[in-house]
């Protein structure tokens, strides 16, 4: 090639590769620009991958790390993978402020009230100063929400769960099925909208009842200046529908009310609000019309598990209150709601919360290890903060249990008895526990402050979470069937295991006689069965053994993880909170082990029994064999063998 022919090309290379050089930073500009217009937009699904592309150039940025961490906190369905992103970012001065604002929604998301709250007081902080100049982000009723929701969520109760949905936010209604009462739900019809629902483009659904004669519906008013209130139509003489009138106080508020629901009953209302003392987004609430004052009581937020940090809407239950549907936004992403169908009758949640200090002069850290003692079952393995010897136990509600302490410098198990009352509702408990060390010898102490209050105690965030996902766990009930005629139950009778065994051996030493087997082929089937009996026993022990292998080796991995997570809180809050997590299911598997384990060694020890039994029978028949006596007396002494048997079993 000359020297023509490669200058040719290396211009040709130059000008496609500057060129190429100026077409990519035009489109990541491109980018940035449309990542901006639709994180302004609230269109948080379609920036996400923007964000994600952004972020995959400059890791480091804060504002890159707070924005995707908010396209995650709304677009996607785990709420709490987005905090990394959202507390890196604003562990950086040059954020946004807005930034520290949505860090308070994902806690808040997360049920972690407290920090919530700091989040938003610092955004309150650090906003533009000038009201025309800075976002209008709903801090102070944010901050608000979370201290009703840690004086809600002290009182939590499951729900019996009957069907779960997921469906688009325009059509989730279409499913709930109200043919009990003859009632159908419908897009609000165009004469039932006030001027301000005209001007914002409002379309709201109405639940409409046979024969009724008041209908209420949700509407932004003439102004919309107090959000959306509750409004109601009554019918006239003539039959038509009369002008909306707002409900006014206590229901409205200058927040939003929305998606009402009047029981066929006439008296019972319920509705969503963001206002009165909901704990996040829309929470459900009732109130009951006084006939006699014509008054309505003050809304009660009918609290967790339907009512939650996340929108909860359009409560409605069928004729009998037993059973109602409602829709939530907490498992659902993007236009996607969830309904579900429960019953209405609160389940009083069946574990206690214990919130306590080890105290010890030779460590922090603690293993606490809690045994049922009525049924033997191991309830909870639990590991210390290994910084301050703080701990936070979920054991069943009400009983006698005995706690197994194992301090990290202690070669002694040491253990106490705690009777627990039974809780009505799930308030937390105070405990302390002090390893004492006096002449070398150490004494257990635990203290019980079972009737203090625990100040400014917010419940598990994880509990609390996995609460609120509710799974179907109950079916309708079924129509009550009489009885024409009664039932008679036939008698249960309770059978000894080692009749097995001694029916094996009667059927060998009698009715085998009439077959051609020979004594020595009988004594032989006996050994034969006791061998194999021998077999089992022997594979119980094993999977015994391993069984308390592995919940020790995970007990083993919990505390390694527990510790790491004790030292990463004071460094980075998210992330230790995460390998606590991760540290509590370990240890969790290590109980469903180790009560594995201690089952298999049961059936292990039964079955060493019923073979020891078998070899015992193998070698009187062998003696009897080798005898002289006659059949009838070997036979006796069989029989007076299994009685001795049956006499010890």
């Amino acid at each position: 090639m000359d020297t023509i022919n490669l200058r040719k090309v290396y211009f040709l290379l130059l000008f496609v590769l500057t060129n190429s050089f100026h077409l990519y930073a035009q489109g990541e500009e491109a980018q940035k620009k449309r990542g901006a217009e639709l994180f302004e937009a609230e269109d948080y699904a379609a920036a996400l991958p923007i964000y994600s592309q952004l972020l995959s150039l400059y890791s480091k940025d804060p504002n890159y790390n707070y924005r995707f961490g908010t396209c995650m906190l709304f677009a996607e369905k785990d709420k709490e993978a987005p905090l990394k992103f959202l507390e890196f970012g604003t562990s950086k001065p040059s954020v946004e402020a807005e930034a520290h604002y949505y860090l308070g929604k994902a806690y808040h998301l997360n049920y972690r009230f407290s920090e919530a709250i700091s989040a938003y007081k610092k955004y309150i902080e650090l906003r533009h100063p000038n009201p025309k100049k800075r976002k209008n982000l709903p801090v102070e009723q944010q901050i608000k929400m979370c201290e009703n929701g840690l004086k809600l969520l002290r009182n939590i109760t499951d729900l019996a769960v009957i069907e779960k949905k997921s469906l688009s936010k325009d059509e989730f209604f279409r499913t709930y099925d109200l043919s009990d009462f003859g009632g159908k739900i419908i897009r609000k019809p165009d004469e039932f909208k006030l001027p301000a629902d005209i001007e914002k483009g409002e379309e709201s659904i109405i639940v409409l009842q046979k024969d009724a004669n008041r209908l209420f519906f949700s509407s932004y008013g003439e102004t919309g200046e107090t959000g959306k209130d509750i409004f109601y139509v009554s019918k006239t003489e003539d039959g038509e529908w009369g002008n909306p009138e707002s409900i006014e106080a206590p229901i409205n508020t200058p927040n939003n009310e929305d998606y009402p629901f009047l029981h066929p009953d006439g008296v019972t209302l319920y509705f969503a609000s963001d206002g009165h003392n909901s704990m996040g987004g829309y929470d459900i609430f009732k109130s009951n019309f006084d006939t006699q004052t014509g008054k309505w009581s003050s809304p009660q937020n009918i609290d967790f598990a339907i009512s939650t940090p996340a929108d909860d809407y359009l409560y409605i239950t069928d004729l009998g209150g037993k059973n109602a549907y409602f829709a939530s936004t907490r498992e659902s992403v993007n236009d996607q709601v969830t309904v579900y169908r429960v019953k209405t009758e609160r389940i009083p949640v069946d574990i206690a919360l214990i919130r306590g200090s080890f105290i010890s002069e030779l460590t922090n850290a603690a293993k606490i290890t809690i045994e049922d003692m009525n049924t033997g079952e191991i309830v909870g393995i639990f590991n210390t903060n290994s910084n301050n010897g703080d701990y936070l136990l979920n054991i069943p509600n009400g009983g006698k249990f005995n706690f197994l302490i194992e301090a990290e410098n202690s070669s002694i198990t040491h253990s106490g008895v705690v009777s627990l009352p039974k809780q009505k509702s799930l308030q937390p408990l105070k405990q302390e526990i002090q390893l004492l060390t006096s002449n070398g010898k150490e004494t257990l102490k635990i203290i019980n402050r079972f009737d203090e209050e625990v100040d400014d105690f917010e419940l598990a965030a994880d509990l609390l979470k996995q609460k609120a996902v509710l799974e179907v766990n109950a079916e309708i009930d079924p129509e009550p069937v009489i009885e024409t005629e009664p039932v008679i139950e036939k008698e249960k009778t309770d059978t000894i295991q080692k009749d097995t065994i001694l029916k094996e051996i009667h059927h060998l030493v009698i009715e085998t006689k009439e077959e051609d087997i020979s004594n020595e082929e009988i004594v032989a089937m006996a050994y034969t069965d006791a061998e194999n009996l021998q077999k089992e026993a022997t594979q119980l022990k094993k999977q015994s053994d391993i069984a308390y292998s592995i919940a020790d080796n995970k007990n083993k991995e919990a505390l390694l993880l527990s510790n790491k997570a004790d030292s990463l809180l004071l460094i980075n809050a998210s992330e230790g909170k995460k390998l606590k997590h991760n540290s509590n299911e370990l240890a969790q598997e290590a109980v469903i082990a180790y009560n594995l384990a201690n089952r298999l060694s049961q059936q292990a020890t039964l079955k060493q029994t019923e073979t020891d039994k078998a070899y015992e029978i193998a070698d009187k028949l062998e003696q009897v064999t080798n005898s002289d006596k006659t059949t009838a007396e070997a036979i006796a002494q069989i029989e007076e063998l299994q009685q001795n048997i049956k006499n010890h079993s």
